[in-house]
């Protein structure tokens, strides 16, 4: 079945877990070990994955680099961005400690 509306709306489900798993990832960060210093500038480990992380010119792009600028720029948090060159090395990075969190889908 090719239902449009049934289509656009299994699409808003996306966005909507990509700011659950920021969310969850902040408040990890207050449960791990590893101490963050809100007042420098925080490591983000990113791992491409179009539409939600695409690397550009300047920087990187995509719903869920939308969605973490946002969330960073309420808080008042500086950051840089990190890119790891695979999902499995995106989370070893996070739990070692080379990136304070990870971005993506």
């Amino acid at each position: 079945m090719n239902d449009p509306m049934h289509s656009a709306k299994n699409n808003t489900y996306v966005p909507c877990l990509s700011l659950v798993f920021l969310l969850y990832s902040f408040h990890l960060t207050g449960l791990c070990a590893q101490e963050i210093d809100m007042s420098q500038s925080i490591k983000v480990g990113v791992y491409l994955s179009p539409p939600f992380i695409m690397e550009k010119d300047d920087g990187f792009t995509g719903m869920s680099i939308e969605l973490w600028e946002a969330l960073a720029g309420n808080l008042g948090l500086s950051f840089s961005y990190h890119k790891a060159p695979t999902f499995g090395e995106l989370i070893q990075g996070t739990e070692e400690g080379r990136f304070d969190i990870a971005v993506t889908i």
